[in-house]
């Protein structure tokens, strides 16, 4: 896992050597085992910061020539199956100089070209050179698990692993694009996966496309190699079949992402999906299936735990169970207080982007494993999307079944709903989702004497127009109502979501577009802030089309949410662990933090130059509104994550 960069002035104008091995140093702390650079003439160059996990020698460090050939790598990523595609290519007559699965992505690109890419699992963000057709292709994983951003102005071509690094180039000047920040400030989830950042002419490789660029075309432009949509898959008929599947799948997709030569922990919450991922691991060692030529250490039993005593998200208990279960160990981390401040703005600032809470909760993890010498930690994440884990697409489920007068099945879902929550907040919640569905009812029964074309209109609850990813719109008042323009899409193929049914819809969306790459974003930023690789076995492509093809009910029902998880888990994990329905997730007790940790913090930013006389928002207005609900300790949940985003804002925009 490292930190990739690279500049092509097209106009063969020469670039500033030394500041471009500022820019790649920029990206350090994604790889701070070594810095390696390739020149081209004057005006081509790629940088590399690596993290070292496969083969730490130094043959192994790039940009990585294959044998004298024209071609070359820089990349940041992981591919578990490499040793099988290595063999392959050997038998083609391909010899290696090294044991990284980085010579190995090359290689098959000489002889497979783009198709290459559907041979490989794992998470990649990558750049090939050709030298002698000057040529330049970037790859980004199904998924998007590993990023890549890039700008195109004036025939200069620029990319690197974060928006961070566009600061130091002297070859592109970084601004601020105030109408995506407003976006972002408004919905964190919003930009992401359309390829967009909240700074100008600068976008991201969407996941599952490339760019291929040449000296003679001079074009920049995203096709679509991998569509998650069209994935569809042949699956048993009884759901006991379906059960054993998931099990295998999941069992070998963790196994596969062991292989290291460095230590492995584990990000544990005591949730349902990092449980698993922990749990599993403990199975395949009872199996006796964990080998030295996976990994020659027992790291991986180390699990380590954010804890936040007294406070309602605090989920120490549960990680707790599950460590005395397996017999393995764990470090419970709690956050310090001591310099909390200062740690929030260094995270911020390095992050980058907006977020919904401080990020420095989630890298204080991948901090304590850092100072024990991890490199890798197996994380639970992507499940959720994929199996209605999250209050919003179990409410969306429920209205599907009452669209479709599955009442039994709505009832059971409103149970589900309710469940998610604190027990003082359940009756309130499904009381609430209920009187939603009587305005579902209502809005139906309006569409039944219309003629079929308005009807369709009228459902298209999830509406992506065919030539903008996300609509204008006008903001509001902290933002001066101003219009925000629309953003076209920048693939060659966008998703289209109107061939599924209403519960497949919201999910594909939830995974697709909004919830999954923002949570892919926020622990690659937090993870590789403090030089740790995250991999989710999850996220295994043969898994993740498995779980898609699977009806709606083998994931949703009986009572719970990711039913066939459970139930594949069944007397691998605790009863107490595996029946668990709370949701709560990683997130920072901001209600405890703004009144008390970071009170003096917020009133000194509120009450900056910088932040009343903003071109971007209402100073003066926002400033009344967030000392008022101080003086009248008014806090709603959604005053402190509206505030936190603000904030995080302004320490971007004056950083």
């Amino acid at each position: 896992m490292c930190g990739i960069a690279g500049v092509w002035n097209l106009k063969s104008e020469n670039i500033d050597r030394n500041n471009f091995i500022d820019f790649t140093n920029s990206l350090s702390h994604r790889g701070p085992d070594n810095l390696g650079t390739y020149f081209n003439g004057n005006n081509f160059a790629l940088g590399h910061r690596r993290l070292s996990i496969i083969d730490l020698s130094e043959n192994a460090n790039q940009p990585l020539r294959y044998k004298g050939s024209e071609y070359l790598i820089c990349y940041n990523g992981e591919i578990y199956n490499f040793l099988e595609i290595k063999k392959e290519l050997n038998q083609l007559g391909y010899q290696f100089n090294t044991n990284s699965d980085t010579e190995v992505v090359l290689v098959a690109y000489i002889q497979w070209g783009v198709n290459c890419l559907r041979k490989f699992n794992g998470m990649w963000s990558f750049a090939i050179w050709n030298e002698l057709k000057q040529e330049l292709f970037l790859s980004r994983d199904r998924y998007g698990i590993k990023p890549l951003f890039y700008t195109f102005k004036n025939n200069k071509f620029i990319f690197a692993s974060e928006t961070i690094a566009f600061k130091k180039s002297k070859e592109f000047k970084r601004t601020i694009d105030d109408d995506n920040l407003i976006r972002a400030i408004n919905d964190p989830n919003t930009l992401e996966a359309h390829g967009y950042t909240i700074f100008k002419d600068i976008f991201q490789l969407l996941p599952g496309h490339f760019i291929k660029i040449n000296s003679q075309t001079k074009n920049v432009f995203q096709k679509r190699w991998w569509n998650s949509l069209n994935q569809q898959i042949q699956i048993p008929n009884t759901y006991n079949e379906q059960v054993e599947e998931f099990r295998s799948l999941f069992e070998n997709s963790c196994l596969v992402r062991l292989k290291s030569d460095v230590k492995i922990g584990t990000a544990l919450s005591g949730g349902l999906d990092s449980s698993s991922v922990y749990c599993m691991l403990h199975e395949l060692q009872r199996k006796g299936k964990i080998s030295k030529d996976l990994i020659n250490n027992q790291s991986w039993k180390n699990a380590f735990v954010a804890t936040f005593p007294e406070s309602k998200i605090n989920e120490e208990n549960y990680a707790k169970k599950v460590i005395e279960y397996t017999n393995g160990s764990a470090n419970f981390l709690q956050i310090s207080h001591k310099n909390i401040i200062d740690d929030i703005i260094k995270s911020t600032k390095l992050f980058d982007s907006i977020t919904a809470t401080p990020i420095m909760i989630v890298s204080s993890i991948y901090r304590a494993m850092k100072e024990l010498d991890l490199k890798v930690s197996l994380d639970g994440h992507g499940v959720d999307e994929m199996m209605f884990g999250y209050q919003t697409n179990v409410q969306e489920a429920y209205f599907c079944s009452i669209i479709n007068n599955d009442l039994k099945y709505a009832d059971d879902i409103l149970d589900i709903y309710g469940n998610m929550f604190f027990l003082n907040e359940i009756k309130n919640k499904k009381n609430s989702l209920f009187l939603k569905s009587k305005k579902i009812i209502e809005f139906e029964r309006k569409l039944e004497g219309e003629n079929l074309l308005k009807k369709y209109l009228k459902k298209m609850y999830h509406f992506f127009d065919d030539k903008s990813c996300l609509p204008a719109y006008y903001s509001d008042n902290y933002f001066g109502n101003k219009k925000i323009r629309n953003l076209k899409h920048l693939s060659d193929s966008p998703y289209k979501f109107n061939k599924f049914s209403d519960y497949d819809k919201s999910l594909a969306i939830s995974f697709n577009h909004t919830d999954l790459p923002y949570n892919l974003r926020d622990f690659d930023r937090a993870s590789m802030q403090e030089s740790v690789e995250i991999r989710m076995p999850f996220l295994d492509w043969r898994l993740v089309n498995y779980t898609f093809s699977l009806p709606v009910k083998s994931r949703l029902g009986n009572g719970y949410t990711k039913l066939i998880l459970r139930d594949a888990m069944n007397g691998l994990m605790p009863d107490e662990i595996k029946n668990r329905k709370l949701k709560i997730g990683l997130t920072a007790p901001l209600d405890k933090w703004i009144n008390k940790e970071l009170k003096s913090f917020v009133i000194d930013e509120i009450n900056s130059r910088s932040f009343l006389q903003s071109s971007i928002w209402d100073g003066k207005l926002l400033n009344k509104l967030f000392h008022n609900n101080y003086n009248e300790e008014s806090f709603t949940p959604s005053d402190l994550s509206f505030i936190w985003k603000i904030l995080n804002a302004h320490l971007i925009v004056n950083s």
